[in-house]
């Protein structure tokens, strides 16, 4: 699932920026972990995802940790 939905959003990235004569390479994609698993948060960088975001220190240090 999680990379359908990646998939779809990297689409509407790609959509979107052709719209607007942008480069989608320009973009970055940025996967908030606030309330994921360190399970899926490591599907996610699996999946190509090399941006996240936790907005707490002791959680990124935990799924840092796996």
């Amino acid at each position: 699932m999680i990379s359908e939905n990646l998939h779809k959003i990297q689409q509407e990235i790609q959509d979107s920026c052709a719209l607007v004569s942008r480069n989608a390479s320009e973009v970055c994609l940025t996967a908030v972990t606030k309330s994921v698993d360190t399970e899926t948060t490591r599907e996610l960088l699996e999946n190509g995802v090399r941006n996240c975001a936790e907005n707490r220190v002791e959680k990124l240090l935990e799924k840092k940790q796996h």
